[in-house]
């Protein structure tokens, strides 16, 4: 080749990288020389050591993120964490869990109550929060469909617990046909995801308590109140869980959070609120005290002077069905109103209990009867918090 003249030896054409050696100034030497990338159709070039590095630096993350896999493993033989679980799910990157069991499904669901029994010690939930939460993150728009459904729901010992971003290992079936497989959490997504919610629910917190400082009643400000106490309990297990998944991110996402405070606010709105009470129909006298409880675990007590206006009434009669048992119908009607008369909640239930003698059937329909008030007339109390603080 004539000094003067540049060259270029070329790839075949397409359109994707090549590579060729350019001579600068015409004269091909190794000081002169350099390697470049040519994207064909674009006529743009760039060095080709700066390309490897983008190449390496590339590929670097992409298994960074991810499990790390054996990718020479011949067919039928076991993997790695079957031997290792931290050659694949290194502890610093993971929380994981290995599990078999007869199915794939059968295996994914016990490597899952695996992964969450890691977190017993650390974690207690309360039920009734979760299901409040799980009402509210449905049905207010302040939270995504995405948001919800990317969660799942584990029952443990010790209540339940949502995982979000749980994965699963590709599965190994044993000479004896059973299927293994890891269930896993990658530390560093799983806690931004949790790091993202417990923000939303601060921001949400925020909102709620700065309507509560302009509310035109005291019921109205407990309901914005105790709303946002419920939202940052849950947030306060979400920080646990980020415990056990990222240390570094609890410590941050804990500060957002300040239920202690919350319950303070929520208790001293309550105590502007008092409830008169009236019950017919209880002949023991053994309803009060449950009716009681329903308002008292918000911190509402009744007093003879109190705004709201609480009535129940209980009828029950008793019927023929067979004549081998003794049947007792009874008839519940529970009312919260407000200071204006306005009904809050209302519950009206009807059933029967048979028993061998009658005492022992109106022993039976108290019992059910309690359980209405508690659960049901309390979880209707609750949704009228949540209308009012969110519009649900």
């Amino acid at each position: 080749m004539p000094v003067g003249t540049a060259w270029e030896r070329k790839s075949v054409r397409s359109n994707v990288l090549t590579s060729g050696y350019a001579c600068r100034d015409g004269i091909p030497g190794k000081d002169k020389m350099e390697m470049t990338m040519k994207i064909t159709g674009t006529g743009m070039r760039i060095p080709a050591q700066l390309f490897v590095l983008l190449t390496v630096v590339l590929i670097g993350a992409s298994c960074a993120s991810g499990p790390q896999q054996a990718a020479d493993r011949r067919p039928g033989e076991a993997p790695l964490w079957m031997l290792d679980l931290q050659s694949t799910y290194p502890e610093d990157q993971f929380v994981a869990a290995v599990e078999f069991g007869s199915s794939e499904r059968d295996a994914r669901n016990l490597a899952t109550g695996a992964l969450a029994r890691r977190f017993n010690l650390n974690v207690e939930s309360n039920v009734e929060v979760q299901e409040r939460i799980q009402q509210i993150t449905r049905e207010s728009e302040f939270y995504a469909q995405e948001e919800t459904d990317s969660l799942k729901t584990v029952n443990t010992s010790t209540g339940n617990i949502e995982f979000a971003n749980l994965e699963f290992s590709d599965t190994f079936t044993d000479p004896r046909g059973r299927v293994h497989v890891v269930a896993y959490l990658n530390r560093s997504e799983t806690g931004q995801i949790y790091r993202k919610r417990i923000q939303k629910d601060a921001r949400l917190i925020r909102s709620l308590v700065q309507r509560s400082q302009n509310a035109d009643t005291n019921l109205i400000r407990f309901a914005l109140l105790d709303t946002a106490l419920t939202i940052s309990r849950n947030g306060d297990q979400l920080v646990s869980l980020l415990e056990i998944i990222h240390p570094g991110m609890a410590a941050i996402a804990a500060a957002e959070l300040n239920s202690p405070v919350l319950l303070e606010l929520r208790d001293d709105a309550a105590g502007e609120i008092a409830y008169r009470i009236s019950i017919a129909g209880d002949e023991d006298g053994k309803l009060e005290s449950t009716a009681a409880s329903v308002l008292s675990d918000f911190g509402i007590y009744p007093s003879p002077g109190g705004s709201l206006v609480f009535t129940i009434s209980v009828l029950s009669e008793e019927v023929e069905v067979n004549p081998q048992f003794k049947s007792l119908r009874w008839t519940l009607s529970a009312n919260l109103a407000d200071d204006n008369g306005v009904s809050i909640v209302n519950l009206h239930k009807e059933s029967r209990e048979n028993a061998i003698s009658i005492s022992e059937a109106k022993a039976f329909s108290l019992v059910a009867i309690e359980k209405s008030l508690a659960r049901e007339f309390g979880g209707k109390f609750t949704a009228w918090i949540d209308s009012i603080s969110l519009g649900l």
